[in-house]
């Protein structure tokens, strides 16, 4: 999101809830994508989630169950996805600062 306000593509941070407003705007939702992609195979695949169980670190759950963390996770991205999926259907249009 910096980059693109930074460098001049993108006028405010509330063009980024338009996925249609150019090529930092694709960037950022696709790196959004990618982290989704790469967390759920880490959870489900690589042992993830049992990982956050044994070393809480900042995430210190009250549930000790590696499944409670993947429906959490699954809860979160399918919140993530249909606000996405809403941004890209309802192509919000964000007027432009005088």
């Amino acid at each position: 999101m910096g980059a693109g306000i930074l460098f001049g593509g993108v006028p405010s941070v509330f063009h980024y809830l338009n996925p249609r407003n150019g090529p930092f705007v694709i960037a950022f939702w696709a790196a959004v994508v990618a982290l989704w992609i790469a967390t759920f195979y880490w959870l489900f695949f690589r042992g993830g989630a049992e990982d956050l169980i044994t070393h809480p670190g900042l995430l210190n759950l009250a549930v000790q169950s590696p499944w409670a963390v993947k429906v959490f996770f699954l809860l979160g991205v399918g919140g993530g996805v249909l606000a996405l999926l809403a941004m890209i259907v309802g192509n919000i249009q964000i007027p432009l600062p005088h």
